[in-house]
């Protein structure tokens, strides 16, 4: 979009810390995506952009992370310069063995939420 990419490298699951868990039947997911900026300009990112939808159609935000949350590599928000890349991780929340669970990325607010994502096949 724009001149900017995004792939999902990896996906996995996080276990809640007994002060910050998941909602019941839920999970964490830490998905790990690299964001490149292919344009002749600096692009803007944020983890914000970076949603979770479930298989029947809920979208969620990202979430504060449980202390078990140990990688130190979240991602923030920033600019990405012309030819530049950045990775990081997102925290989300999922259902259970939800097998048309995704992670969406919309870079935009003037965006359809679902519009690009990766199916997680839980």
């Amino acid at each position: 979009m724009d001149g900017v990419s995004c792939t999902l490298v990896s996906v996995h699951t996080l276990q809640g810390d007994g002060f910050i868990d998941p909602k019941a039947g839920n999970e964490y997911i830490v998905a790990h995506v690299k964001i490149v900026n292919k344009s002749d300009s600096e692009q803007p990112y944020t983890e914000f952009d970076f949603h979770a939808k479930s298989g029947s159609g809920n979208i969620t935000d990202v979430e504060i992370p449980p202390s078990t949350y140990t990688a130190n590599d979240a991602l923030s928000s920033g600019q990405i310069a012309a030819g530049g890349t950045v990775e990081g991780d997102v925290v989300l929340q999922v259902p259970m063995s939800d097998h048309q669970a995704a992670v969406t990325w919309q870079p935009s607010i003037f965006g359809e939420n679902g519009a690009n994502s990766w199916l997680l096949g839980l």
